[in-house]
């Protein structure tokens, strides 16, 4: 790889005019200089559009495209449109709240020339919204053992800004359209999925913004639908290809079993009866059928009607 690769920089944005100007700002102090920048407005009800177009004169590698109105709203959608208008032979998505470090850009392109891999992964810390201090790291990046299982059960986690990605190497829509969270976690463990050559940096060089804002901020019930949604998709992809062991299911089949719960909590029984339904088409192919039939015909007729019986969804 050339050093005057060029790196695609995706930002989705909705509603961030008082902070995105923070993002750009660290873009555009990367050590690093060939890069395009391409922010996908999602509909902003604020003047982020305004703020990002005043970046456009400024620097005539930003640009600014607003998610097509025949695109469902939402990050995924826009983060997806953002890949087809990009030209880079690398990838960034970047969340518009957060900042890099200067040298983000350089370091993860030197360890692309130096290495064939499809994705470098590099650390996040989490600085604070008020006093700018920086406080915690973001996630562990670094597995002990199986990272597809501790990905799985949100043990290891890579931060999606974190990552940078060989385009021809990615599929096309990344992140799925039809999920309003997780999907992340979708997009990761399908890549991994495909034997993915990665790269750890063992360097700080993303800054994650902590504030309330942060929180997912849609309704529980599509937080708990998606969470269900997410996990169905993944046990079908790695049963497919034979990568399912024993491990890996019981982890999945566990959140999925402790979603049920959860939906009948909150007394979300269309998610709920989602849910069960996927369990049961998903029975006869599982090791653990014994345990599934007592989380799907026991446990949750015992709690209706006792409000008891939490073990009964444990496998």
């Amino acid at each position: 790889m050339s050093l005057s690769i060029d790196i695609s920089i995706i930002i989705p944005a909705y509603n961030r005019a008082d902070i995105i100007g923070d993002t750009l700002e660290s873009i555009m102090a990367q050590t690093y200089t060939h890069w395009e920048c391409i922010v996908v407005d999602d509909g902003s009800t604020d003047n982020t559009e305004t703020v990002v177009k005043g970046y456009v004169q400024k620097d005539s590698r930003i640009q600014l495209y607003n998610r097509p109105k025949d695109r469902p709203k939402g990050g995924n959608a826009a983060r997806n449109f953002g890949l087809e208008k990009s030209k880079g032979q690398l990838v960034n998505w970047v969340d518009s709240d957060d900042k890099l470090t200067p040298e983000h850009l350089e370091l993860h392109l030197r360890t692309h020339m130096a290495k064939r891999i499809v994705a470098s992964v590099s650390k996040a810390r989490v600085f604070n919204d008020r006093t700018l201090e920086i406080e915690h790291h973001w996630s562990n990046i670094f597995p002990k053992s199986d990272l597809i299982a501790e990905m799985m059960g949100n043990k290891t986690l890579w931060q999606t800004g974190c990552i940078v990605w060989q385009k021809s190497k990615l599929p096309v829509n990344p992140f799925d359209e039809s999920l309003a969270s997780s999907q992340e976690w979708t997009f990761h463990l399908k890549m991994l999925s495909d034997t993915l050559s990665y790269t750890i940096i063992d360097k700080v060089t993303y800054l994650a913004r902590g504030h309330s804002e942060r929180k997912n901020t849609n309704p529980p019930e599509v937080k708990i639908r998606s969470t269900a949604a997410s996990r169905f998709k993944i046990y079908t992809t790695y049963y497919k290809k034979k990568l399912l062991n024993p491990e890996r299911e019981h982890i999945l089949l566990q959140t999925l079993c402790t979603t049920v719960k959860d939906a009948l909590d909150f007394k979300y029984y269309n998610t709920a009866f989602f849910t069960l339904k996927g369990l049961c088409r998903i029975f006869l192919k599982s090791r653990y059928k014994l345990k599934l039939a007592r989380v799907i015909f026991i446990a949750p007729i015992v709690y209706l009607f006792t409000g008891k019986g939490y073990r009964l969804f444990k496998l």
